[in-house]
């Protein structure tokens, strides 16, 4: 869009230019091989230009929130997944009530899932309004390189709240997340238990996987260059 490609920190400058240095001079450019390239981008092209479109498009997930839609423990074919959930999910509810001081609505079992989802954006999970509060100021906080890394988290995730603790959870030595494996297991979850107990498709699923773990390594390594430059600023 004609902007300057400027970051605003030397070691994402550095990846982005390990990324062109990687596509080779004799090969095309494929911009899927290239996910910092492709937030910067962004980043300077668009959301920076239309920030409050994109803050609407990262809350528009908290009323359906993935995160707040648990398998019914009481159903046989759906514990695996309840089990699943706590360990990836429950810390995540818990950092949020800590953060807010108010709890996550959740809905439980697939009938009480099916009839808020089809209520629609406008009304969806009753959420305190405490964390409609926060989830609106925390996007207000953030510049247009993080607002940029959380649309494309939440995006993949379906989920404004797995999304935010991964960007934060810099602050509390991946108390959340022990590895980057971890988050991106968080993330395909549900589909991941579907795998375990049908088997992998190949060239579906395994796709899916490997676009997920670009999207969450690539807005991790955003985040975290962002984070060292703030620290250095510091000092």
């Amino acid at each position: 869009m004609g902007e300057t490609l400027a970051v605003p920190s030397p070691l994402l400058a550095a990846q982005i230019a390990a990324e062109w240095e990687a596509v080779g001079a004799n090969d095309h450019i494929q911009p899927t091989q290239m996910p910092l390239m492709r937030l910067s981008c962004t980043a300077l092209d668009q959301t920076a230009h239309h920030m409050n479109n994109y803050r609407d498009q990262a809350l528009r997930f908290v009323p359906t929130d993935t995160l707040c839609f648990w398998a019914d423990p009481t159903r046989d074919e759906d514990r695996i997944l309840y089990q699943r959930q706590e360990e990836s999910w429950e810390k995540v509810h818990q950092r949020v009530e800590a953060t807010v001081g108010q709890a996550l609505a959740t809905a439980s079992g697939k009938t009480e899932g099916i009839f808020i989802s089809s209520a629609g954006s406008s009304r969806g999970l009753p959420h305190p309004a405490a964390v409609l509060q926060y989830s609106q100021s925390f996007t207000k906080s953030l510049d247009a390189w993080h607002l940029t890394a959380l649309n494309q988290l939440a995006s993949e995730a379906k989920s404004f709240w797995l999304a935010w603790a991964l960007l934060s959870d810099h602050d509390h030595e991946g108390q959340l997340f022990p590895s980057i494996q971890d988050a991106v297991d968080a993330f395909r979850l549900e589909e991941e238990v579907q795998i375990d107990q049908w088997g992998l498709v190949e060239g579906g699923h395994d796709y899916d996987r490997l676009n997920a773990s670009v999207t969450v390594r690539a807005a991790l390594l955003l985040r975290d260059a962002l984070e060292l430059e703030r620290l250095q600023q510091l000092e």
